[in-house]
């Protein structure tokens, strides 16, 4: 530990962003010990997790526990991590996981043990905003240059989905299909291929007024009407 640093036995980290697969919390592995980091589930604001401070060994020279053991000397060196640190590196760690320079997850050390203030809260809301807003942004040039599903970020599409954001790429990939007449790549649900006009999709042609609904009279007009 520093000189210059004070002792924190305990710090807390909040969290205000769930995670997108259900799961409650983040598991952050270190030489020291394993941290669980929750995340608020759905309708709760935020969620705490209690970090402890924790001590760790790193080795001076070639460590040799038989020689420690003939000789009296330990060839380690301990080492003392407060609790404030050991969290602020957990949040550094998770917060850093994503694109651009103000990366950002909705992870922080609280200045109190009994939680954020409410200042606290609405900083994060509106970092973790600005965040995702870049890489909607991004997401939207991406598409505009070529709309493909595949080159959209997961960021971005989890940005959109978290700030109730609609974007045409925010909806489910469907692949294309082709044409039963000429074999061109069409859009999924269209009514009529632009290539050749052929109508693929029938009840979608009827709703747009492109074909007379088939009522019961016009069957019966059609069965009735002399062959030629």
């Amino acid at each position: 530990m520093n000189p210059n640093q004070t002792f924190e036995a305990e710090a807390v980290i909040c969290s205000i962003l769930p995670r997108e697969d259900g799961q409650a919390f983040t598991i952050a592995n270190r030489t020291h010990g394993v941290y669980y980091v929750n995340h608020p589930k759905d309708g709760e604001k935020f969620a705490l997790s209690s970090i402890p401070w924790k001590t760790d060994y790193a080795d001076v020279g070639d460590y040799d526990p038989a020689y420690t053991r003939r000789s009296g000397i330990e060839k380690r060196k301990e080492f003392t991590f407060t609790a404030k640190a050991i969290a602020e590196d957990i949040c550094k760690g998770i917060n850093d996981n994503g694109p651009g320079d103000h990366s950002f997850f909705g992870v922080f050390v609280c200045q109190s043990l009994s939680g954020p203030s409410e200042a606290e809260l609405n900083d994060a809301f509106a970092k973790l905003e600005r965040y995702f807003m870049d890489t909607i942004a991004a997401a939207d040039a991406q598409w505009s240059a070529n709309p493909r599903h595949d080159l959209i970020s997961g960021i971005a599409k989890r940005g959109a989905r978290w700030l109730h954001i609609e974007r045409e790429w925010l909806s489910a990939y469907k692949p294309m299909a082709e044409c039963p007449a000429c074999g061109e790549k069409i859009k999924p649900f269209v009514a009529v291929c632009k290539s050749c006009g052929c109508i693929v999709n029938k009840e979608k042609a009827e709703e747009l007024g492109m074909l007379e609904p088939v009522t019961v009279e016009r069957k019966a007009k059609q069965r009735n009407a002399p062959s030629q």
